[in-house]
């Protein structure tokens, strides 16, 4: 995802995924820049459902951007 709020942990990341299935990883700060993250599902149809869900949803005043990384 993209557009997190600056100084956003691993933790609050989780918290906001974890509602839409089990998790197998959470990074913010990702490789793609300081205000990325990427969350793993272990099901791609937790992940689905995370993206239709959350892409675009305000987080902090920030409307974020959850795509699937494949």
């Amino acid at each position: 995802m993209k557009q997190l709020p600056p100084g956003y942990t691993d933790s609050q990341l989780y918290d906001l995924f974890r509602p839409f299935g089990a998790l197998a990883s959470v990074r913010t700060q990702a490789p793609f820049g300081k205000d990325t993250g990427v969350v793993e599902f272990w099901r791609e149809e937790d992940a689905r459902e995370a993206e239709a869900a959350m892409h675009c949803a305000e987080v902090e005043g920030q409307n974020i951007v959850v795509q699937i990384y494949q």
